[in-house]
């Protein structure tokens, strides 16, 4: 595989994938990256990966439990969640936007 860009305009992405629930933008076998779009409200249990997570806040607003530890999300913050411990995403206050790299 050789070194491309994968999109030139992030923005028209979050644009054109503003109504799917996870849109990926790549899935290279040692890595797979996409957008993750939870709206306000809802509640969304992940199921633990075989695979070390990493996201990354762009838009909204949650909170988030990763094992026994809650917190809050936002733009900007980027949240590691080890292989095999249980996440998820819950009280979506704003519509939240993530980029996920697995």
């Amino acid at each position: 595989m050789s070194a491309e860009p994968l999109f030139h305009d992030p923005m028209k992405l979050l644009t054109q994938v503003a109504t799917f629930a996870y849109f990926e933008f790549i899935n290279a076998g040692t890595l797979s990256s996409g957008i993750y779009v939870l709206q306000i409200g809802e509640t969304k249990k992940q199921k633990p990966h075989i695979e070390d997570e990493l996201y990354f806040g762009i838009t909204g607003k949650s909170s988030m439990v990763v094992g026994d530890k809650t917190f809050q999300v936002s733009s900007g913050d980027a949240i590691f969640v080890p292989a095999c411990l249980s996440h998820r995403f819950f009280n979506i206050v704003e519509d939240l936007k993530l980029v996920v790299f697995f």
